[in-house]
């Protein structure tokens, strides 16, 4: 009897260094594993960081938001003090709620990601129809602003999709 207790103390004192020297063994590798990996990562370097060099600023009421170059497509002749190249005038404010607060002079033009690749025009009458409002048009793609790329010609296309 006394025999059967020793082994059994003796097995749950054994399981428990097990387990322990598997816990302890698990997080050395993790570590290493990390190790590993920060040696292995290059971050790549930009060319341009600052995202007011690469974006149109709409600015109006003392705020102002940034729209991709390519994703403003319309701007009518008096709206064009408010949509600038450089220089922002006032608070930055996210784009949904700057949208929200400007939607008098704002039209945002839903696009599909082929549209936006250039693989598909848009529409010249759906254009027409654009200029005809008398907004600012910025292209959206699930409700935030996308860069729309010229249209590509056919035998680009074909290139594309190899």
């Amino acid at each position: 009897m006394s025999n059967t207790g020793i082994s059994v103390k003796f097995i749950h004192c054994l399981l428990l260094m097990i387990s322990f020297f598997s816990t302890a063994l698990s997080f050395a590798q993790e570590e290493t594993l990390k190790d590993q990996a920060k040696k292995q990562y290059v971050r790549p370097k930009i060319a341009k960081s600052d995202p007011y060099a690469i974006s149109k600023i709409l600015c109006y009421n003392g705020f102002h938001t940034l729209i991709p170059k390519q994703g403003v497509l319309f701007i009518p002749e008096r709206f064009k003090e408010r949509v600038l190249e450089s220089e922002a005038e006032g608070a930055f404010q996210v784009w949904p709620k700057f949208y929200r607060k400007n939607q008098g002079w704002i039209y945002t033009l839903n696009v599909t990601l082929d549209e936006a690749k250039g693989l598909k025009p848009i529409d010249s009458a759906r254009m027409d129809q654009l200029k005809k409002l008398g907004k600012v048009v910025v292209t959206v793609y699930k409700h935030n602003p996308i860069s729309m790329l010229k249209p590509r010609k056919e035998e680009d296309k074909d290139l594309n999709k190899k």
